[in-house]
């Protein structure tokens, strides 16, 4: 199983492909292959700011952040018996924030990785 990585970019984007083509070259063998792409996921290490949490929250029609439980059953499904034929997919566990536009995590990932860290990737 692969991790796409979080994001909202589109289903068919360079990490998309991926796991398309993978399963393209796999399936005569009988494997699948599949992404998790997931939104926000809140842990305890995380020191997430109340604005930007708040910010987050406020575009993503479940208004709430993912949980690891969130992922962890998407990963459950994939490899169990129930997901034999669901390969070449990239899921998105998030709240549905791919449904709307793209959240700017640059107030928080600048101060705490640098101006230079978010160029181009947010």
């Amino acid at each position: 199983m692969l991790n796409a990585g979080p994001g909202p970019q589109a289903p068919r984007s360079a990490d998309g492909w991926r796991p398309y083509a993978e399963a393209h070259e796999v399936g005569p063998s009988n494997v699948t292959v599949n992404a998790i792409r997931p939104g926000l996921v809140e842990v305890p290490r995380q020191d997430l700011p109340e604005q930007i949490k708040q910010g987050f929250l406020s575009i993503i029609p479940m208004h709430r952040l993912g949980a690891p439980r969130d992922i962890a059953a998407i990963v459950k499904f994939l490899v169990g018996p129930d997901a034999d034929r669901v390969t070449g997919q990239v899921i998105a566990v998030d709240g549905g924030q791919t449904l709307v536009r793209a959240f700017d995590a640059i107030p928080w990932v600048e101060p705490v990785f640098g101006k230079d860290s978010s160029r181009g990737l947010v």
